[in-house]
């Protein structure tokens, strides 16, 4: 798997090196993930944005809208057919983005996206509240509105995304607080790993939002198939790995940074009382975390192959 960015000034590629590298991977039996944003697009709403002063969190939004996922997701779908490319669209956050993929995977082509709990708990209201919060909260593509937020739910539960990710990029509130007056100036990204497990089946599940047997599969059985890993993960079967984690679905948390392992002292979800914390963690039949502490001092690790079927 490849991943390419579509944004970002000195990360993105022009579409003839994404088309080129889109060959290659194709031609190498290889799938590509892609942040999907139109990078110019971006650039240029935020430097007029800057140009008349306005600065504040309040204006993240305006920055990178809904159209700047939308339409980078179109174009990247209509390169990847035209190469024959597996694809996978990263943390999608509109409603008519998820649906994009879902009709390509519908029509047979293959394509697969995700999603991630700060899209699924949140809308762009955020950006207009406290400064100290809203700056938690800065990520790319932003948190959009509260009808996209209801739109992932549903793709999420109708298979139209296939699994819930993170975009895991934790940093420290001195960091995401440093420049409250220029939204240009607070880091993207949030942490998001050790949180993802309970605050999806909490107001996926628990909510009624999803099934449990579709929590299981955006949970593990999709990530495994999509990348490579199945059947050796994502599936409880003889011959597969005994990866397990088992949780307690009625044991209630409050989240708090203070108690977690990642290396962020803020988190948006500070305070959000859950359900389902996962207990125990079994990675090949052995137990490596019991009640969330690690038990062997060198976990064992492995170099998995991937091998993406036809």
């Amino acid at each position: 798997s490849f991943k390419i960015y579509m944004a970002y000034e000195g990360l993105r590629q022009p579409s003839a090196n994404l088309l080129k590298a889109m060959k290659a991977i194709a031609e190498a039996g290889g799938i590509l993930g892609v942040h999907a944003e139109d990078g110019p697009l971006a650039d240029f709403l935020t430097q007029e944005l800057l140009s008349v002063g306005k600065t504040d969190l309040q204006y993240v939004p305006q920055s990178r809208p809904a159209n700047c996922e939308i339409e980078a997701i179109h174009q990247a779908i209509s390169y990847a057919k035209a190469l024959g490319v597996r694809l996978h669209v990263h943390h999608v956050s509109t409603a008519q983005g998820a649906e994009m993929i879902g009709t390509a995977h519908r029509d047979g082509f293959p394509i697969s996206g995700e999603t991630c709990p700060h899209y699924l708990l949140f809308s762009e209201d955020e950006y207009t509240g406290d400064p100290q919060r809203a700056s938690h909260l800065v990520c790319a593509p932003i948190i959009k509105s509260e009808a996209d937020r209801a739109g992932l739910w549903q793709a999420l539960a109708g298979g139209s995304l296939a699994m819930v990710a993170t975009d895991h990029c934790p940093f420290t509130r001195k960091q995401k607080e440093a420049n409250l007056n220029d939204f240009t100036s607070v880091p993207g990204g949030l942490a998001g790993v050790e949180t993802r497990l309970p605050l999806v089946y909490t107001e996926g599940v628990v909510k009624g939002r999803l099934s449990l047997n579709r929590f299981v599969q955006v949970w593990a059985t999709e990530p495994a198939k999509v990348f490579g890993l199945y059947p050796q993960k994502g599936i409880i079967a003889v011959g597969s790995d005994a990866d397990l984690v088992i949780l307690d679905p009625e044991q209630k948390s409050v989240l708090r940074a203070s108690d977690l392992h990642m290396n962020s002292d803020c988190l948006p979800f500070e305070g959000s009382e859950v359900l389902g914390m996962p207990m125990t963690t079994i990675l090949r039949g052995e137990v490596i975390i019991e009640q969330g502490q690690l038990k062997p001092a060198n976990p064992p690790g492995e170099l998995v192959s991937r091998f993406i079927n036809a």
